[in-house]
């Protein structure tokens, strides 16, 4: 029986597995990411403590929570907002408010059972009088009620049903795609004929998509910048993308140069150890 066409079809195959292995390697490894960062409360409420430190997110804040309240006190005294905004977000307390209220807006988002996902400021309010009530004790009597001024709803879970379907698929599909990476990649090298070629197959494969999904956020970051036309709300949303996919972007690039080290075996495997015709020649 001839050989060649067992080798040929063994050699399809195993290119195949490759393929398949690294595309589940890959996207297991984004999907991780995405499990571990941003249905993870705990690290969602990690990055919005470093976020408040970034002085463009630091200044979104002060001038979205000016805006609120700005909008329903009395003109004569709107002068006195912006100032006793900026001595809360300096304010210790207010870390620890505005942490409290992503760790419940998240918190519901991803494992509660209500409708409306509200993300509430109205914590920071005695915060804001005690700053007005340092300038002049009767300013803060004049102003209504705050609380529901700086209460926010997000989104509703009828707007978003697949969501929390994606969720619970998340949590399973992360860690099965990387299995499953690993055994197809595993099952390649088994069957293939030639396992140099497919090591530098699976590096330069790991390295070209790695490559890619980092370009691909490069891309969403210049497309919020493209689509955000208020220098102060983007230069915010710029660090808050930031942020959040710089641990994404540190993951991917593990990946590329794991990619381009396994690459690189290969070639040193196929040059240390020739060919089996060029072994088994008579000298």
């Amino acid at each position: 029986m001839n050989p060649a066409p067992a080798s040929a079809a063994r050699r399809v195959v195993s290119i195949v597995l490759v393929v398949l292995g690294v595309a589940c390697l890959v996207t297991g490894a984004v999907m991780n990411w995405v499990d571990s960062h941003v249905f993870a409360t705990d690290q969602v409420v990690a990055t919005t403590n470093d976020m408040i430190e970034e002085p463009a997110i630091r200044e979104l804040v002060r001038t979205e929570l000016v805006q609120r309240i700005v909008g329903v006190v009395d003109p004569a005294v709107a002068p006195f907002v912006d100032p006793a905004v900026v001595a809360v977000i300096d304010d210790p307390r207010f870390a620890a408010v505005l942490e409290a209220a992503v760790r419940a807006a998240h918190s519901t988002l991803v494992a509660g059972d209500a409708e409306a996902i509200r993300f509430s400021l109205g914590a920071v309010v005695p915060i804001v009088k005690e700053q007005l009530d340092a300038v002049d004790p009767s300013i803060f009597p004049q102003i209504p009620p705050l609380e529901s001024t700086l209460d926010y709803t997000l989104t509703r879970r009828s707007e978003l049903p697949a969501l929390w379907d994606a969720v619970d698929r998340f949590h399973r599909a992360a860690s099965a795609l990387l299995v499953l990476g690993l055994v197809l990649v595993a099952l390649a090298l088994v069957v293939g004929p030639s396992r140099w070629a497919l090591l530098v197959l699976v590096g330069l494969s790991v390295l070209a998509i790695s490559l890619i999904s980092r370009l691909a956020i490069g891309r969403v970051h210049t497309t919020i910048e493209g689509r955000i036309d208020e220098p102060g709300t983007r230069a915010g949303a710029i660090e808050v993308a930031n942020l959040f996919t710089a641990p994404l972007e540190r993951r991917l690039l593990v990946l590329t140069v794991l990619g381009a080290v396994v690459a690189v075996a290969g070639v040193v495997v196929r040059l240390v150890r020739p060919p089996v015709a060029d072994r088994s020649r008579p000298r």
